[in-house]
């Protein structure tokens, strides 16, 4: 059945449909929009939606509805610990057999919160140092609540270690913010027991609505977005969809209240902007005209389609490392 849908989803990309036969396998669902930082580089900080978490009860039904979805990603625009549910929310996706990866700033990672965080089955924590040395907090773009994240991420890799548990952790950090004597510090720092991948990213920051921000690439008839064919499904804290976490702020493009998941992806919003996409004429859509995101190559476009989470997880930072040193265009 996943060889099957990931066969439609591709299909329906090289042939360039605009209505889609399947939903999205993959989905990011916001369990808060809410966050205890400030961050200026955050696009959060460029929008402006009502601070609002996930009803428990919709992510219960929803989830219900869409037996087919394979993995979740509990976390969106906000800080997804900032949910006094979000072990709940794993839990029950992990009951439903779900691949869980997870993403979180670690300033609220506590004694409480990692054991529920290692309770809980999560398969994937992401957890981001953006200073990759131990600069003083002021010296860093995040307030100072930042001041004692190692501490936390030192402990909770411990009690990770002393349970056994089985949860990959990634700790990544931007490669922009800092020199290549630092990362080489940042890699020695974290190459330690517990860490699973290192990973160092590129800023794809600052991207807003109105479309400003860092362009990779012009508008290309011949190369589509692959992830409005692909995804994952963007839901938002209020149960409405986005096309991808840049949309922020923008009017939703579909609503799981009242719509199936195959619905919403197929709504009049989303087919009028995959065919902006296959005429390469983005001017009506000034955040994809804009999208600081990484475009891969065909072929690993084409291989998206059918590689899990987990596989993503494990592949993607090496193929990034790869691309950074020898200068192949893997994505771009």
């Amino acid at each position: 059945m996943k060889i099957i849908s990931a066969l439609h989803q591709l299909v329906d990309f090289v042939r360039r449909r605009i209505e889609c036969r399947v939903a999205p396998r993959e989905w990011m669902v916001e369990t808060t929009n809410r966050c205890n930082l400030a961050c200026g580089t955050c696009p959060r900080q460029a929008v402006d939606v009502p601070s609002q978490d996930m009803s428990f009860k919709f992510f219960e039904e929803v989830l219900d509805r869409h037996p087919e979805v394979e993995a979740v990603w509990p976390y969106g625009l906000g800080e997804p610990l900032l949910n006094p549910r979000i072990s709940d929310f794993i839990r029950y996706a992990k009951r439903l057999g779900k691949i869980v990866s997870l993403s979180s700033n670690g300033t609220l990672l506590d004694f409480h919160r990692g054991e529920q965080l290692l309770d809980s089955g999560l398969d994937y924590l992401v957890l981001p140092v953006y200073g990759a040395t131990s600069e003083k907090p002021e010296d860093k773009p995040y307030p100072s609540k930042f001041g004692d994240l190692e501490t936390r991420i030192e402990a909770f890799l411990k009690r990770k270690l002393a349970r056994g548990s089985p949860l990959h952790v990634t700790i990544q950090t931007i490669e922009q913010r800092n020199d290549p004597l630092k990362i080489r510090q940042f890699r020695r720092r974290w190459k330690q027991a517990g860490v699973d991948t290192i990973r160092v990213k590129d800023d794809l920051s600052g991207q807003t609505p109105n479309g400003s921000g860092p362009r990779r690439h012009k508008p290309d008839a011949t190369r589509p977005c692959f992830f409005l064919w692909r995804g994952p499904l963007f839901v938002q804290a209020g149960g409405t969809i986005i096309p991808c976490p840049y949309y922020h702020g923008a009017g939703p493009f579909g609503d799981l209240h009242r719509q199936t998941a195959l619905e919403a992806w197929n709504s009049e919003p989303m087919r009028r902007l995959r065919d902006a996409h296959l005429k390469g004429d983005l001017s009506q859509y000034p955040v994809c005209a804009n999208c600081p995101r990484h475009q891969p190559h065909r072929l690993l476009a084409s291989l998206g389609f059918f590689v899990t989470t987990g596989q993503i997880r494990r592949i993607f930072p090496k193929l990034e490392d790869v691309q950074r040193r020898f200068g192949w265009k893997l994505f771009e």
